[in-house]
């Protein structure tokens, strides 16, 4: 499920990051958005609006301070824990 997960940020960021979907492409799992400037701070009010609608999760001022949507892999387990449990 985690891969999955993973992926699936990965191909939204390709689909609404066009001209930089080739870096998004190579990055690695753990790469940080920010220190690769891959992302602006406009860049990230985006991607927590993918992330907010594509997973009906909540992305909080605290998230974004505790550095959880940083990466690839940071992503996947903010939205695993905010999933609820089934």
């Amino acid at each position: 499920m985690e891969k999955a997960i993973r992926e699936k940020v990965r191909e939204l960021l390709v689909q609404n990051f066009g001209s930089k979907a080739h870096l998004i492409g190579k990055l690695l799992e753990t790469e940080d958005f920010i220190k690769k400037n891959l992302f602006d701070s406009f860049d990230l009010i985006k991607v927590i609006a993918i992330l907010e609608k594509e997973f009906a999760v909540t992305v909080a001022v605290a998230d974004l301070a505790n550095d959880r949507i940083s990466s690839l892999e940071k992503i996947e387990q903010f939205v695993i824990s905010k999933r609820p449990v089934t």
